[in-house]
């Protein structure tokens, strides 16, 4: 996943003052932390790393540890949610700084949304060191704040123009007061160059260049502080519970010192991964690491390192060489990896307890990665290989192969268990499987969670939960929530149930190790993703660091409200249909069918798909039966994705529960013209199908089970029908469905339509 750097939040909207006896001690302070980093950045070249590194041109001054930065950020390891504004930008870091190259007009750049960090009415003060080493003399950088407005425009400001001298960095420093408004409608900062229209633009004007630095102060807002006096959450379990974090959250006056006192375990979010360990070939910078890795050994914590081999944040120049196209060879990606791995786990040896050695290999097919180490490699031999090395690196560490969205039945979770059931048996030295579990309050049960677990752990494996969150939002398209009492209540009893689990898991010998991915809401990698501007609360302490309901319910559950009931579901507001009762022969246009009725499937839940398609339904005892007729001039079933293909799907909630989320007796079952099945949940072994293309299309028969029901006359389950429309590439052009046009039914019953058998 994408996470995000330091950052440092306000406090409270009083003013910050400073009696006199107080501001000497400041400046002493100042001074001392001064000497200090002179006598670190003398002795840094012998301790950053055991590889000899050329010089590099020193740009970051020290960060002043005072209490009115709200905002800083050196780049050191994650973008810290800036993005690309165009989005054709390439964001690089080179020399402790971030690059943006590939601009196409002058507005690109970077851009950052300030609404988690920024006070309506408050005047901040902003520095910021800019640099660009080619093309023409004399270029100039513009940093600029965005602003939606009540009638859904937006409103643009110049806030300051930094001219710049090419090759030298050029620090600039202004005022910027927030408007009133800015808690209803964040601001965005972003970097650009001078305005010109695309057709008075040249290339000239799509320089590349470097931002670092960026500090953000007020003298009226006081950093965050967590309370120092809450017994630890650590203690309340019998597993190690451990945390992501930062480099710069060990400073001796980090605001983060009383969180960390919470974890007995430490991953590094960022500067473990290759592109901050190894940012060109042979040249490895070990500091920032190493800076966790001691924190840990000194406070007697487990240490998890993240990540060996991963298609992300991984330096381009690992994958160039003499092949054609200028791509490395087998043998030369071959030799990277090996030496990537034998140095980085070299450097730590017997300091870190498990490695994820290779992350997030599955596509959501159940397939490998489509990532330049399978196209180089070929097969999932790069992989086995990794952990080869990795184990003669360090024996006595614990591998893993670690990944999202497998915490759930599904495809990719069924790749990933085949996947490392054949590489055990080959022999391959795996010792567990991550389970990255970015959860929301509603998606996925709690019981699949579970499930993932033993199952997991039946191949031999230990299982490790690496980068737990709990996401208060259920989808993409849900608005921005306000962290009132009944969300984070909710959240706190979720959180629980989920912990309670892990504690049977982890006494069964099955579950080894929790991590949770950041250590306060007011950081988290989810803020702004995967929806700009929307804030998210899925950790135990909030923006000021105060702790949550969700860790108080561990810690003490008096002080948490009981959980309040859910309102029942009004079933009347459901579209429905009449079934009735028969057993077809499938694939026979059997006579049953000339006694159901015929319903349209007519909502178009994405693009465009033929019209006219119809399905019918029938009962028994067993099964219900499904006959599909679509309307569908082309078809196609080359994507390896089975919901791109041609095909008919049918959603089934047996109890007709109405959750938003999949349980033991719901089933999404996906057939496409050429009868290949393919499965979410529900009962394979029970399912059957058939399908044939005819004139205008092709018809689709199942008899999906009811195996967790005994259906009767009268008995109501959820349900609803999709058809999937592909074009002549393969892609998916459409979606019709029955009842449900979310999108949403892959994993939420909560809006299918009612099946009444008659």
């Amino acid at each position: 996943m994408s996470f995000k750097d330091f950052t440092l939040f306000r406090h409270g909207e009083n003013a910050f003052i400073m009696s006199t006896r107080e501001e000497i001690m400041r400046k002493f302070l100042l001074m001392f932390t001064a000497v200090c980093a002179f006598f670190f950045i003398a002795c840094k070249s012998t301790s950053d790393s055991d590889v000899v590194e050329p010089a590099v041109e020193a740009v970051a001054p020290v960060q002043e540890n005072v209490l009115n930065v709200v905002y800083y950020n050196s780049f050191d390891g994650s973008l810290d949610d800036w993005t690309p504004r165009g989005g054709n930008e390439v964001f690089q870091y080179v020399d402790g700084a971030l690059f943006i190259s590939g601009r196409t007009a002058t507005w690109n750049g970077a851009i950052r949304s300030f609404g988690d960090i920024f006070v309506p009415g408050i005047e901040y003060n902003i520095s910021v060191t800019v640099k660009y080493t080619d093309g023409k003399d004399g270029q100039s950088v513009v940093m600029s704040s965005q602003q939606g407005q009540a009638d859904g425009s937006d409103t643009y400001a110049n806030l300051k123009t930094i001219n710049l001298v090419k090759g030298e960095w050029t620090t600039a420093e202004f005022t910027y007061t927030v408007p009133s408004n800015a808690d209803e409608f964040p601001v965005l900062l972003y970097f650009e160059s001078p305005y010109k229209s695309d057709s008075a633009a040249t290339p000239d004007d799509f320089f590349d260049f470097y931002i670092d630095e960026i500090k953000i102060t007020s003298d009226s807002i006081a950093a965050a502080s967590a309370p120092t006096d809450l017994p630890p959450l650590y203690e309340k379990f019998s597993f190690p519970l451990g945390v992501a974090v930062r480099p710069e959250q060990f400073k001796e006056a980090s605001i983060y010192n009383p969180i960390l006192d919470h974890f007995n375990a430490y991953v590094c979010e960022n500067v473990m991964k290759q592109d901050a360990i190894q940012p060109s070939k042979g040249v490895f910078k070990f500091g920032p690491a190493e800076t966790v890795v001691n924190a840990a050994a000194e406070e007697g914590k487990l240490m998890r390192g993240h990540t060996l081999v991963w298609h992300s944040q991984v330096p381009a120049w690992f994958f160039q060489g003499t092949g054609a196209g200028g791509v490395a060879t087998k043998a030369e990606l071959y030799d990277n990896m090996k030496t990537h791995i034998e140095t980085t786990m070299g450097k730590f040896k017997g300091k870190v307890d498990s490695w994820d050695v290779v992350n997030e290999c599955i596509e959501e097919n159940g397939s490998l990665r489509n990532s330049k180490y399978l196209e180089i490699a070929g097969s999932d031999e790069y992989i086995a290989n990794a952990f080869r090395w990795a184990r003669e690196a360090d024996p006595s560490a614990k591998l893993f192969i670690n990944d999202y969205n497998i915490e759930y039945s599904g495809a990719k979770q069924n790749g990933m268990y085949n996947l490392v059931k054949k590489l055990l048996a080959e022999g391959v030295p795996i010792d567990g499987v991550g389970l990255q579990c970015h959860i929301g309050m509603t998606y996925p049960a709690l019981s699949e969670i579970q499930k993932a677990i033993q199952r997991f752990a039946s191949l031999g494996v230990k299982v490790q939960v690496t980068e737990l969150d709990m996401s208060v939002y259920s989808n993409d398209n849900e608005k921005e929530k306000s962290p009132d009492d009944e969300v984070l209540i909710e959240q706190a009893y979720r959180y629980k149930q989920l912990f309670e689990i892990f504690e049977e898991e982890y006494k069964a010998g099955r579950l080894d190790m929790v991590m949770i991915w950041g250590a306060a809401d007011k950081d988290t990698w989810l803020n702004n993703f995967p929806v700009s501007g929307r804030d998210n609360y899925p950790l135990f302490f909030d923006h000021k660091l105060n702790a949550k309901p969700c860790y108080w319910i561990f810690i003490d559950e008096s002080k948490v409200p009981p959980l309040a009931p859910k309102a029942a579901v009004d079933m009347s507001k459901f579209p429905r249909i009449s079934v009735k009762k028969g057993s077809p022969v499938l694939g026979k246009n059997d006579a049953a069918w000339k006694n159901a009725a015929s319903f349209p499937i007519e909502l178009e839940s994405m693009g465009a798909a033929l019209k006219g398609s119809t399905f019918k339904a029938l009962w028994d005892e067993k099964n219900i039966y499904v006959r599909v007729e679509v309307k569908d001039k082309l078809l196609n079933c080359d994507s390896a994705n089975e919901y791109e293909q041609d095909s008919v799907e049918v959603f089934i909630d047996q109890n007709n529960a109405k959750t938003s989320f999949y349980e033991d007796d719901d089933g999404q079952y996906r057939v496409n013209f050429n009868n290949l099945a393919s499965f979410n949940g529900g009962n394979e072994s029970l399912f059957k199908s058939y399908a044939e293309t005819v004139s205008g299309g092709y018809i689709v028969e199942m008899a999906c089970p009811l195996d967790k029901i005994s259906p009767a006359k009268g008995t109501m389950i959820g349900f609803d029908v999709q058809i999937n429309e592909a074009d002549a590439s393969g892609a998916r052009t459409g979606v019709r469905n029955w009842s449900n046009s979310t999108n949403e039914g892959y994993r939420d019953t909560s809006s299918f339509g009612i099946a009444v058998f008659e």
